[in-house]
């Protein structure tokens, strides 16, 4: 292997300089010496990182609920994002020229500038319009959204990307043959279909190359988090190669275990599914790493399994994907079992479990930072820095999204009647109660939309919540509420006409698009940096593999179109 495939996505080393002396220049954040490009990675880190300090106005919410992740006990005033409105945080934390700007501008505007930081067209900085009024650092906010974020590009033939030039593969339509087989896509969505059938064929095509590089004969593979156990099921049945499907479920695990004898009558290559909870503490991951190994120990004389998987490893399960991997004289130490390599796409950031000093190093790890260099850089320079759940979910963002004027109303609507609702209960329903934040989950679609021409749908949300949270006993029932939900004329009536003033007056609602614009403009500037956010995240995971010694390549590629699947880079290593 040549080259990097993860070149194509990265932005390059002099487009990373330039931005950042345009940063520095605008920020008055330059350091003491030069900028030098030592190694390009760890620039870029160090570049988003510097950023995302700046702009930290957007993320850093810090409370009790979330914690924190440089200290074990939080001490601070209680924080969080869902407080936008009752400690308009629209006036407090955005810059006033911000403000003046933006809230001149319609919703149509805060779009294209969304698609302008995500377009990959270097011409189109030429599209933005009011780019000469707009205020310097807003516009270096963009140009850094667009800069430092991973390109779009996804590979198009997985057949030839292991292969030599000279021996390239001429199966192309092998990928599309997984619609071919009705028993394996049965139940599975077209997403998840597109998901496996890209993922599995990377998978086969890397296992091999690795096993020629190598001279192996085995091609086992340990699928961590296998849930349903689709990707593992192609893998045995299309690909026959040797699988251990691991998860927590044991149900789950029956269920594929069940299935896959019935298979395993007719093939030759070997499946066990495996029920086991994996942690981020070694101790306890070590003893149920050993226990997987002992189980399907009799499979195979030779190596039990050469390539550790994972299709949308959700939260710390790619951190405990990869330390397995890596520290192999930890979790098991004969000398026939030897994990090669690893392929990994992950998913759910804000599930992440950040931390930035921890006693207890040898036992212990986090989901973020994993590298040592992220983790020195932030508690070195940008001590007080942190991405917190508030962050970390930008991380999840779908920006296909963005593309659909419909379903970006949808979006910021949703996320102006959740800040309202938070704010009634909080300063009028329940004023006297200590509650960090209310949590009554995701409150259907069907209450976002009008019932007539005369509707306020927030009365509807409003409403739907409340019977949500008396239901799961997480608000007072006082005789009043009760009233309320059993819409009693006099006094349900009354509540709607204070619940209309509050959201409409108070909370500065617009009639006629029903949202609220700071929290437009708030929640547009979010989206923006959530691809940035994830490429930190990747990146060090990406220089956590490659500062080991025993690591001979790692490389990552977006596997999947991200108007199919969001989360779609896949990140691949194997040892020397």
């Amino acid at each position: 292997m040549h080259h990097l495939h993860s070149d194509s996505l990265l932005p390059s080393a002099e487009t990373l300089l330039s931005f950042l002396e345009h940063f520095e220049s605008i920020t008055n954040n330059k350091e003491k010496g030069e900028n030098k490009v030592e190694d390009k990675i760890s620039f870029h880190i160090s570049t988003i990182l510097k950023f995302l300090n700046n702009f930290s106005f957007l993320f850093l919410f810090i409370n009790s609920q979330n914690g924190n992740a440089h200290e074990n006990n939080f001490n601070e005033e209680e924080n969080h994002l869902l407080y936008f409105l009752m400690k308009d945080y629209f006036t407090k934390q955005l810059p006033l020229d911000w403000q003046t700007f933006l809230l001149q501008k319609d919703v149509n505007y805060l779009i294209e500038m969304v698609n302008y930081t995500q377009s990959d067209d270097e011409d189109e900085n030429m599209k933005l319009k009011y780019k000469k009024e707009m205020p310097k650092d807003l516009f270096l906010f963009l140009e850094g959204c667009k800069i430092l974020r991973l390109k779009k590009n996804v590979i198009d033939n997985i057949n030839n990307l292991f292969s030599n030039d000279n021996e390239m593969n001429t199966e192309n339509n092998e990928i599309n043959q997984l619609t071919n087989h009705s028993e394996l896509i049965r139940h599975m969505s077209p997403k998840k279909i597109y998901e496996i059938e890209r993922l599995a064929l990377f998978i086969s095509k890397f296992t091999n190359f690795v096993t020629k590089e190598k001279e192996l004969n085995l091609q086992n593979i340990l699928d961590i988090g296998t849930g349903k156990g689709y990707l593992s099921d192609v893998l045995f049945s299309k690909f026959n190669l040797n699988i251990i499907a691991v998860d927590h479920n044991e149900n789950l695990i029956e269920k594929l275990q069940n299935k896959m004898d019935k298979k395993r009558k007719q093939k030759n290559n070997t499946f066990k599914a495996i029920a086991s909870h994996l942690d981020c503490n070694r101790d306890v991951l070590s003893k149920n790493v050993k226990k997987m190994i002992k189980s399907v120990s009799s499979l195979q004389e030779d190596k039990i399994m050469n390539c550790i998987v994972g299709l949308h490893t959700c939260g710390d399960l790619s951190a405990i994907l990869m330390d397995i991997f890596i520290n192999q004289s930890i979790y098991y130490n004969e000398n026939n079992i030897v994990i090669d390599s690893m392929v990994n796409i992950g998913c759910c950031y804000q599930k992440l479990n950040e931390k930035y000093q921890d006693n207890n190093l040898v036992n212990n790890f986090n989901g973020f930072p994993q590298s040592n260099f992220v983790k020195d850089f932030i508690i070195n320079k940008i001590p007080n820095f942190q991405l917190t759940k508030s962050g970390l979910i930008l991380g999840t963002s779908e920006m296909p999204l963005w593309k659909d004027k419909e379903q970006v109303n949808d979006y910021l609507k949703r996320n102006a009647f959740r800040c309202a609702m938070e704010y009634y209960l909080h300063s009028i329903l329940e004023k006297d109660k200590k509650v960090i934040v209310y949590s009554f989950g995701s409150i259907s679609d069907q209450y976002l939309k009008k019932k007539n021409e005369n509707d306020l749908t927030f009365t509807n949300y409003a409403f739907a919540v409340l019977q949500r949270l008396q239901k799961n006993k997480d608000i007072t029932n006082t005789e009043y509420l009760q009233q309320i939900l059993n819409k009693d004329e006099l006094i349900y009536n009354e509540w709607k006409r204070e619940i209309i003033d509050f959201y409409y007056n108070k909370c500065k609602g617009n009639l006629l698009t029903e949202r609220i614009q700071g929290i437009d403009i708030f929640w547009t500037l979010r989206a923006m940096i959530g691809p940035m956010i994830e490429t930190l995240i990747l990146l060090d995971r990406f220089l956590y593999l490659k500062s080991n010694v025993d690591i001979s390549h790692v490389d990552f590629i977006r596997l999947f179109n991200e108007d199919i699947s969001p989360r779609g880079i896949v990140l691949f290593a194997f040892r020397k």
